[in-house]
């Protein structure tokens, strides 16, 4: 199954839905992740909080050289991003 989850899938977006109104958000976007074990685990590379924040994981360098057009906020490219990409 999980030769069948790295094949087909790149990334996997988290939707929650909201306690006080019941709307929907993206909670995360995740890369999918080979582990030396064989096994695929999905890896934050963005995670919003239900305030608005935004903060990095360490799958963003995987999101930035897959989709590398996409627009992402101006801090994801400085710092560590650089160095990691």
């Amino acid at each position: 199954m999980h030769s069948r989850i790295a094949a087909v899938l790149d990334l996997v977006i988290h939707l929650v839905r909201g306690h006080a109104d019941g709307r929907r958000r993206v909670a995360e976007i995740c890369m999918m992740t080979r582990r030396p074990s064989g096994l695929v685990e999905a890896e934050p590379a963005l995670t919003f909080t239900s305030d608005g924040r935004v903060t990095s994981g360490p799958g963003l360098p995987a999101l930035v050289a897959r989709a590398p057009d996409v627009p992402l906020p101006p801090w994801t490219r400085q710092g560590w991003l650089k160095r990691a990409c």
